[in-house]
């Protein structure tokens, strides 16, 4: 898998994966400017989640 970011090519190595919801989590070898904390709790009814893609 590869990241576009800026006109650019990023390698990625895949951290995770989530076949039934079609979801992966992908690290990027390169600084990014953007960072996006993750929560090791578990979602709840009404609870505020946002994805990045």
């Amino acid at each position: 898998m590869k990241v576009h970011s800026k006109g650019e090519i990023l390698r990625t190595v895949k951290i995770a994966e989530d076949e039934l919801n079609d979801l992966a989590l992908l690290k990027v070898s390169e600084p990014t400017s953007h960072i996006f904390a993750l929560s090791d709790e578990n979602p709840y009814m009404l609870k505020n989640i946002i994805v990045a893609g």
